[in-house]
Parts: structure tokens; C-alpha cells; sequence
């Protein structure tokens, strides 16, 4: 079972945060993603999970997914990866303002490789 795990990444004054080692998202290797945000994020978010090998596959059907991935991409927002059947949120990743600056590519690299770390701390 999933337990609640979020991960603010990011402070008021732009810093990054670490997530702790040894925490983990508790997503399987596999799994897969439905990606919620459009307006080309869902395309920047795809290829920054390919590129930071993330082991998560995305799928363009809700239905057919174990995870959501959703929020708004922009300053002072947060996204979240959800676990569609328990309801929990297993991943959360608060948008910078270095970050949101730089546009969505950005974001979604730093979204990315975020969850990166989160799955090597299992």
C-alpha cells in the first residue's frame, strides 16, 4: 500500500530543496502515467521522463493508467502525481520562480528530475 508521500521542491526564495535519501515516491517501476496538463507540458514532461529515465511509462488514456499527473505548471502553483484507485498523493513538486521563469521545458525537466531522485531513494 501507497503511503501519503509529497515532495516540495523549492522555498519562497527560489532555492531548491532536496528530498530527504532514502524517501521514496512507493510507485512501482512501470507504472503507468497519465499526464492531465496540456498545453504542450504534457509533451515536455513526457520527453523529460524519457530523458532523466525515469522508469514510468506515459499513456495518453486516463483509463489505462495507475497514476495521475496534474496541477498548474506556473509560478506559485504545484503539481501532483496521484494513485488513481487509492486516491493518494504519492509525489507533489512546488513550482519555483527560477524554475517558472524559464518557462514550461523548465519546469518539466526540474518535475522530472525530482521524481528521479525520489525513485532512487527506494
Amino acid at each position: 500500500m501507497l503511503g501519503f508521500r509529497t515532495r516540495s521542491c523549492g522555498d519562497d526564495d527560489g532555492g531548491p530543496q532536496r528530498p530527504k535519501k532514502g524517501v521514496s515516491l512507493g510507485v512501482p517501476a512501470g507504472s503507468k502515467i497519465y499526464i492531465a496538463i496540456r498545453d504542450r507540458f504534457d509533451t515536455y514532461l513526457t520527453a523529460a521522463l524519457r530523458k532523466s529515465k525515469v522508469p514510468l511509462v506515459v499513456v495518453s488514456e486516463k483509463d489505462k493508467a495507475d497514476y495521475e499527473f496534474s496541477g498548474i505548471p506556473s509560478e506559485h502553483s504545484a503539481v501532483k502525481l496521484v494513485n488513481v484507485k487509492a486516491r493518494e498523493v504519492v509525489f507533489a513538486y512546488t513550482i519555483t520562480k527560477r524554475d517558472a521563469k524559464h518557462g514550461p521545458q523548465t519546469v518539466a525537466e526540474a518535475c522530472a528530475q525530482h521524481m528521479k531522485e525520489a525513485f532512487a531513494g527506494e
